[in-house]
């Protein structure tokens, strides 16, 4: 060793490497530094934000009685953009405010971005922070009783953050938590930022000082660069950005080696295939499908977590690596994915819908390569079987609509003691090459592709405008597609707001949706009968069968299914049912239609049950608006009741 020293070759280095020594030292004090006074001014932004948000908000938004139904979409978009605009101001990246509720503390309002915010008002409106799996639940609960400001760092399903909790005090004496969010990606790259700055200084002052060591220095580091260029290109899909197969799989067997390691962590994939991709490729060309599949990198790097990787498998196979994920956290994160999925479709103003078809899959300690074998065959098994067909269909009612070869009918509903007659509304479809197609073979194919939507407000359109000339109310089916999309009330108050006949309007909904989502469905009623319509609840007796729940709900009719009708005569329980709701009808204060009715006889034999609405092939087939003109002016349907017989009973 000391021969070594006191060799010549190694002596001329000394002082330059004595001088790097304390550069580098120096380097790494600054920076230290600098990394405290980074952190302590973030927490002064946190801390001047979060007291900020009392008089941005003003201090009655908390009230002790609040829920998830305390304020309406608009208001919550409203409050959430003016709390987006001022995290900004004051460069923090999320504002929010909240409240114990029961055992669980749940967010009154969430700042998130412009876009999410306005395609979702309500996202970040009353979210559970045991649902969202925030690890800082417990200290957030002893918040509520501590009087100083706590900072912390915290993560849950999303990501991880530097946080300040304030302790406030609503005007009605509600306690509730001001807090502030900085991503720890934002600060870790503002701290990267600052050491990149500290790094150049050093480098151009080893530059001046030692020449020899920085050309040395920057031949090394040209080197790594090239290196590591090399590597990201090669670990990277050109198409999307995500990563390629071979990637993936690296990942996934480095991820399985730590489950090994602690039994703790767990791993899991899903598998996403893109429908009918080289479908499309053929007919809309290749630009079509490589958009498609773009896209849709984008909407699931959207969707999931920061931590998550996006895999290309193949050209229309993708895979998102999930490490640590809850049974919970992926239905959150499914959810969001079909919430941005249906956005795009309904916006879309291209000759293509994307559908996916996905699979969830644990990891349970295979080999990484039987693991994903595995994996892609039962993928390919959970696909449809008839998914060509039904992109031709879709391409086919997509231009339907745009050649208008969808026309609303309307078929005659008698309301015999008030000698009033209403009309049903009913789409049919005249293809220019194959004839009418009947509605049960393109209304299925319509709600899978969102194009439901479009038909829907067409038909809606169609019903206003007829409702106009008529002057009489018109009903309008809605989907379940349609009335469960988060934006159902939005869409249709839209419609309906301008045309001063949407007073003459009834949406019918079955009993099935009514009763899936029984508080969600009565919300949603309530907001679009303050416009005007009623609503009636059609097919009754195929679903749930049951008279109990038609009290929650304000509808105005009860639709008896034609299944009732068609044996009257034969079967007793039939007409004890019709009879039994007549009865509940009159209690509740909503009227009862038939229908179905085909006969004179089934009529009477109605009547005598004490039903006395019908509708049915007995007073006319669904029409177009100018023969329904024509036949409703000479009271053509009116004619057909023997009114001697309603006078009798």
């Amino acid at each position: 060793m000391k021969n070594i020293l006191k060799s010549k070759k190694y002596t001329n280095y000394f002082p330059f490497l004595s001088l790097a020594f304390g550069i580098i030292l120096c380097f790494y004090m600054v920076n230290q530094l600098e990394k405290k006074h980074i952190l302590e001014e973030t927490d002064l932004n946190l801390l001047r934000a979060s007291k900020s948000i009392k008089y941005i908000l003003g201090n009655d938004y908390i009230t002790s009685t609040m829920d998830n139904s305390t304020y309406s979409k608009e208001y919550i978009l409203e409050k959430g953009t003016l709390l987006n605009e001022m995290s900004k101001e004051l460069s923090v990246d999320y504002l929010y405010l909240l409240v114990k509720k029961g055992d669980d503390i749940h967010y009154a309002i969430m700042s998130d971005t412009l876009d999410f915010l306005q395609e979702h008002p309500t996202g970040y409106y009353w979210e559970s922070l045991k649902d969202a799996e925030d690890d800082s639940f417990e200290l957030t609960w002893k918040t509520f009783d501590n009087k100083n400001p706590i900072f912390l760092n915290s993560s849950d399903i999303w990501g991880s953050y530097r946080s300040v909790y304030v302790r406030e005090v609503s005007k009605d004496g509600t306690v509730y938590i001001a807090g502030a969010d900085t991503e720890m990606s934002s600060l870790n790259g503002n701290l990267s930022k600052h050491t990149l700055i500290l790094l150049l200084n050093t480098v151009v002052t080893l530059l001046f000082a030692i020449p020899l060591m920085f050309s040395f220095r920057k031949v090394t580091l040209e080197s790594s660069s090239l290196k590591k260029a090399s590597g990201f290109i090669k670990s990277k899909d050109q198409l999307t950005g995500a990563y390629n197969r071979k990637k993936g799989i690296f990942i996934l067997k480095n991820l399985a080696e730590e489950i090994k390691k602690d039994e703790e962590n767990n791993l899991s994939t899903c598998l996403i295939d893109i429908k009918n991709l080289s479908y499309i490729n053929k007919k809309m060309g290749l630009k079509a499908g490589d958009d498609i599949v773009k896209i849709v990198v984008s909407i699931l790097n959207q969707s999931f977590r920061k931590t998550d990787k996006v895999v290309r498998l193949q050209g229309d196979k993708l895979m998102v690596i999930l490490p640590n994920c809850s049974k919970n956290a992926r239905g959150i994160l499914i959810k969001k994915l079909k919430n941005r999925l249906s956005i795009f479709n309904k916006m879309n103003k291209k000759n293509y819908f994307i559908e996916l078809n996905y699979l969830y899959i644990q990891y349970t300690g295979e080999n990484i390569q039987e693991f994903l074998d595995h994996s892609l065959n039962r993928l390919a098994l959970h696909k449809k079987n008839k998914g060509i067909e039904e992109t031709i269909i879709q391409e086919e009612i997509l231009l339907g609509i745009k050649n208008n070869e969808f026309k609303t009918f309307f078929q005659p509903k008698i309301f015999s003691q008030d000698k009033n007659v209403q009309f049903e509304a009913l789409v049919r479809w005249f293809h220019p090459e194959k004839g009418m197609i009947p509605p049960d073979k393109f209304i299925p194919v319509a709600e899978s592709s969102f194009l439901i939507h479009k038909i829907t407000e067409m038909v809606l359109r169609d019903s206003l405008e007829a409702a106009k000339l008529l002057n009489t109310r018109i009903s309008v089916n809605i989907s379940p597609i349609v009335f469960e999309d988060e934006s159902f009330v939005i869409d249709i108050k839209n419609v309906l707001e301008e045309y001063e006949s949407r007073n003459l309007i009834t949406l019918e909904i079955t009993e099935r949706v009514a009763m899936k989502h029984s508080f969600s469905t009565l919300k949603k009623m309530k907001k679009l009968i303050k416009l005007g319509v009623e609503f009636s609840i059609d097919d009754f007796g195929t679903g749930y069968s049951s008279l109990s729940y038609l009290e929650k709900f304000p509808i105005s009719e009860l639709k008896i299914d034609r299944s009732f009708i068609n044996n009257l005569e034969t079967n007793k329980i039939n007409s004890l049912v019709i009879n039994f709701s007549v009865k509940i009808s009159a209690l509740a204060g909503f009227k009862v239609i038939a229908e179905g009715v085909e006969t004179k006889e089934q009529i009477e034999k109605l009547m005598s049950l004490g039903c006395f609405n019908f509708q049915g092939y007995y007073f006319d087939k669904a029409q177009p608006l100018e023969i329904i003109l024509e036949d409703y002016s000479k009271d053509k349907y009116l004619d057909k009741m023997d009114f001697s017989t309603l006078e009798k009973l």
